[in-house]
């Protein structure tokens, strides 16, 4: 079956799609879960809460400043993650 790039990451209740294969270049355990034969014909979902889903976006993106930034944007952008800005701004 064909691999999908879609992934439901659940945040306090709320899903966003989001890349897969974006997300997966930066952890190497979303890696392992993406591409495991149940999730390939499947979007995968991901139960996080915020404060795990922030690290994880600190850790490939940096520190998130105080401000919105073009860098952030750009870097949220490629990650996929353009839906939690809400979160930070």
């Amino acid at each position: 079956s064909a691999f999908t790039d879609a992934a439901n990451v659940s945040i306090d209740g709320v899903n966003y799609l989001v890349s897969s294969s974006t997300l997966s270049l930066h952890s190497a355990s979303l890696r392992a879960k993406f591409n495991a034969s149940e999730y390939r014909s499947k979007p995968l979902t991901l139960d996080v809460s915020k404060e795990s889903f922030t690290t994880f976006l600190k850790a490939a993106v940096g520190v998130l400043p105080n401000k919105c930034t073009y860098q952030l944007l750009d870097d949220l952008i490629t990650l996929g993650a353009t839906h939690f800005f809400d979160y930070y701004f």
